[in-house]
C-alpha cells in the first residue's frame, strides 16, 4: 500500500512540475491585453500588509479551558499562524474601545484606519479524559506472536470558534469552527492495579492547551486563505499552446511552484433599487504557478489557450493554499 502511495505521489509532482515549468521567458512571446474594466489603484499594486488585532480568546465559559489558560495559548497559536500571510500585527493594548464595539454589535468604529481586521473567539468544550489498555497479543500472518504491554492513554479535546471581523464595515466575515485534540501515554506493565492515576493538575493543564494549540494550527490555510493579497496581471505571454502571466505577488506571499491561482475580473454592479453600486468579482480562469517566482513577482501558467485570452491586464488573481499532497493521500487527522 505505501509503496503504491509512494508511486501516485511521485507521478503527481512529476505531471505537476512538466506544466509549471517554465525553461526560459524567452520562450514566450508577449501578447497584448485589454484591459479589465476596473483597474486597480496604485494603492492596490503596492500590496500593502493586512493590518491584523488579536484579541484574547475567551475561556471565561469552560472551567477547564479557564483553569489551563487555554485561552491565552490559542491566542499566541492565532498570532503564530496569521503571521504567515505576512501581515501587520497590531498589538491590542490600547484597542479596548474597538473590543468594546465588536461585543457591542456596532456599526462604525472611529478609527478603522488602524486596523483592517480583528480576530476574537471563544472556548465551548475543554475535557480530559484516560482510558487504561490491557496487555493485547496478536498474531501476523507469519505465525509471529506481537505484544503490545499494557499502557494508560490521556486525552484532551478543546473546540471553539474563531470569529474575523472587517473593521471598515464592521461586519462579521467569517467564523471558523475549531476543534483539536491532544493525547499522551505512559507504560503500565509494572502496575498491580488495572486503573490510571490521573495526571497532575500542571500536567493535565498541559495537555489541554497543547489540544487547544492543535484546533488552531489544523485551520492554518484556511488563515492563510483569508488574510492572503490580491495580485494584479501585469503581463501575458504565449507560446501558442499555453500562455503565462507576470502578477503582482510573489516569495513574501507565499507563493511556490504548483500552487492553485485564480483569475477574477472586477466589475461595478449598481443596485436597481438603492442606486448603489458595488465592486464585484467574477472568477475566468485558473492557472498553476511557476516555477518563476521573485520576492514580490511571478509567472503563473494558463494551458487553455482560450480561456487565457478572458484574461485581462488588471484583473485579480488569488493564490489557493491547501493542506500537503502527503496529508491528503495518508489522510491525516488533524485532530485528536
Amino acid at each position: 500500500m505505501l509503496t503504491r502511495i509512494l508511486i501516485a505521489v511521485a507521478v503527481l509532482l512529476s505531471t505537476a512540475c512538466s506544466n509549471t515549468t517554465i525553461k526560459s521567458l524567452s520562450d514566450f512571446n508577449p501578447k497584448p491585453m485589454t484591459k479589465s474594466n476596473v483597474m486597480p489603484s496604485e494603492s492596490a499594486l503596492e500590496n500593502t500588509p493586512y493590518k491584523v488585532v488579536v484579541f484574547d480568546v475567551d475561556d471565561n465559559k469552560v472551567q477547564l479551558a479557564k483553569q489551563s489558560q487555554v485561552g491565552t495559548s490559542v491566542s499566541g497559536e492565532l498570532v503564530a499562524q496569521i503571521n504567515k500571510s505576512n501581515v501587520v500585527m497590531v498589538k491590542k493594548t490600547g484597542l479596548s474601545d474597538l473590543k468594546t464595539a465588536i461585543e457591542n454589535n456596532a456599526t462604525d468604529y472611529s478609527d478603522g484606519s488602524a486596523v483592517d481586521f480583528a480576530v476574537t473567539g471563544n472556548i465551548s468544550i475543554a475535557n480530559y479524559s484516560k482510558k487504561y489498555h490491557k496487555l493485547a497479543t496478536y498474531k501476523d500472518k507469519k505465525g509471529k506472536i506481537h505484544v503490545t504491554e499494557p499502557y494508560c492513554e490521556y486525552k484532551a479535546l478543546v473546540m471553539g470558534n474563531i470569529y474575523i471581523h472587517d473593521i471598515n464595515s464592521m461586519d462579521l466575515v467569517k467564523t471558523i469552527p475549531v476543534s483539536g485534540g491532544a493525547d499522551r501515554s505512559i507504560d503500565a506493565a509494572n502496575r498491580s492495579v488495572r486503573s490510571c492515576n490521573d495526571l497532575s493538575t500542571t500536567e493535565i493543564s498541559s495537555l489541554v492547551r497543547s489540544a487547544g494549540k492543535k484546533a488552531i494550527s489544523r485551520e492554518d490555510v484556511v488563515f492563510q486563505n483569508h488574510f492572503r493579497p490580491n495580485g494584479y496581471v501585469l503581463e501575458r505571454r504565449t507560446n501558442g499552446k499555453s500562455s503565462i502571466f507576470k502578477v503582482t505577488i510573489g516569495q513574501t506571499n507565499g507563493l511556490v511552484k504548483g500552487q492553485k491561482a485564480e483569475f477574477f475580473t472586477v466589475y461595478k454592479n449598481k443596485n436597481p433599487i438603492t442606486g448603489k453600486s458595488a465592486m464585484l468579482q467574477s472568477k475566468v480562469a485558473e492557472g498553476a504557478v511557476s516555477n518563476k517566482v521573485q520576492k514580490k513577482s511571478a509567472w503563473i501558467v494558463v494551458d487553455d489557450e482560450e480561456v487565457a485570452s478572458k484574461i485581462r491586464l488588471g484583473d485579480v488573481v488569488k493564490i489557493t493554499f491547501e493542506k500537503g499532497l502527503l496529508d491528503k493521500l495518508f489522510n491525516r487527522s488533524y485532530s485528536q
